[in-house]
């Protein structure tokens, strides 16, 4: 990739994006339902099975998110939330991105995403593809979207096609666009991921009612990862990269399926940040966020800096129902090879003004 032809794009500041995503949204979300449950001191809600939830559940899960996304908003101020990206026009960089997309999706090793996702971060930050670029990775998330009723590709590549625009935003504006994203996951890519045709008269992914049906399974997963009671083991390997296989541990996803679900259920309800709330989980927490801390203050790489703002961005609308164990484990990765991805450049670039030094002395 040594003939990649870039200019820099303006600076932005990712400061109102990230707090949006991180605290105003977990607040709205959470609060909300808490807000309804006081009268009645809870709300019953269906997936698969039924279970009540009490107004202390929704302000655990509130306090829960509250504490972790301020934190996280601490961890990037190392980076003053600004990012700078470097477009490429090169044809062989649009292809090699794709290419590097696809084998993502299309792996059937879990432990090669782990690691291939926050490489895919890194170069999409650091050389920010074309409009044909972005049309490639498009069309590769919607037939991911199609082939395996996978909709979060198809999301995060329109996350960082906007993201200049995004990074802009103000409050309001924000809203009103998570408000449009919210409709079309579920009006638009729930159907297409279900093979119906989106907003066909008589269907239920076309009725109002599914929207509040959609939620269901997150408050779900918010309560049941209060209920169970993790061990110190568990809430590490959640947050370190492979140590669950090292450890020969379950997932919390197969965990909680086990524990809450019934075994016919044809669906999982996925892992919730709840899982760390209480002094054990909060202690293992904030230990991992200031190790990162540390060690992307010592480092001081814009290219990590710029790859942890769109980290961050792309997982931010998923905070609300994704545990940020998985969040840390994405930024471990993205430093390891971060790191090694600014050796390799920085070598190449010196290597580079080497030779033509070498080739004006001949001169």
């Amino acid at each position: 990739m040594s003939s990649i032809k870039s200019m820099y794009f303006d600076e932005y500041d990712a400061r109102k994006t990230v707090i949006f995503l991180y605290l105003i949204v977990p607040i709205f979300y959470y609060g909300i339902p808490l807000l309804y449950s006081l009268e009645g001191g809870g709300i019953t809600m269906h997936f698969f099975e039924t279970f009540y939830i009490n107004s202390a559940s929704f302000a655990k899960s509130l306090f829960t998110h509250f504490v972790v996304g301020v934190s996280l908003v601490k961890l990037l101020a190392f980076s003053d939330f600004k990012v700078r990206f470097t477009k490429t026009k090169s044809i062989y960089y649009q292809f090699f991105l794709a290419s590097f997309f696809a084998f993502y999706l299309l792996s059937p090793v879990g432990y090669v995403g782990v690691i291939v996702m926050p490489l895919f971060v890194i170069f999409a930050s650091t050389f920010r593809p074309n409009s044909f670029g972005f049309l490639l990775l498009l069309l590769i998330a919607g037939f991911n979207l199609i082939e395996n009723y996978n909709r979060y590709p198809f999301l995060m590549v329109i996350m960082i096609w906007l993201l200049p625009m995004i990074l802009e935003l103000n409050y309001k504006r924000l809203f009103l666009c998570s408000v449009i994203a919210v409709f079309f996951l579920i009006f638009v890519l729930q159907p297409i991921r279900a093979g119906v045709i989106p907003f066909v008269s008589g269907s239920e992914l076309s009725q109002l009612t599914y929207f509040f049906q959609h939620l269901n399974p997150i408050y779900i997963g918010a309560f049941v990862h209060l209920e169970y009671d993790f061990t110190f083991e568990q809430l590490l390997a959640e947050s370190i990269p492979l140590m669950k296989g090292v450890l020969g541990l379950q997932s919390v996803v197969e965990v909680i399926d086990q524990n809450f679900m019934p075994a016919s259920a044809p669906a999982r309800l996925g892992s919730n940040t709840n899982m760390y709330y209480g002094v054990l989980g909060f202690s293992v927490l904030m230990f991992m966020l200031f190790y990162i801390g540390c060690i992307i203050r010592f480092v001081k790489s814009k290219v990590i800096s710029n790859a942890f703002i769109m980290l961050f961005i792309i997982q931010g609308p998923f905070f609300i129902r994704r545990s940020v164990g998985s969040l840390i484990v994405d930024m471990i990765v993205l430093i390891i090879f971060g790191l090694f991805f600014v050796f390799i450049y920085n070598s190449a670039v010196r290597q580079r003004a080497k030779n033509m030094e070498n080739l004006k002395v001949r001169l």
